[in-house]
């Protein structure tokens, strides 16, 4: 009789599956992550890594100050 009645697969669709582990911040594209930060965060951020010097810093800041 199991020939007329097969057992269904077991295996969760996809969308089920996504549901179930939530959503995470590393699913979003950094646009969202980071839509509070400003471009004087990221420039002081980039300054205090050492990225860029105490000149370009200043320059930028003036820049975007302005603008």
């Amino acid at each position: 009789m199991g020939w007329l009645f097969p057992k269904p697969l077991s295996a969760p669709p996809a969308p089920q599956s996504r549901a179930l582990r939530g959503t995470h911040a590393h699913d979003e594209p950094a646009a969202h992550r980071h839509a509070t930060e400003t471009a004087l965060d990221i420039l002081k951020k980039r300054y205090a890594r050492g990225e860029i010097t105490k000149e370009e810093y200043e320059t930028i800041k003036r820049d975007l100050l302005t603008s």
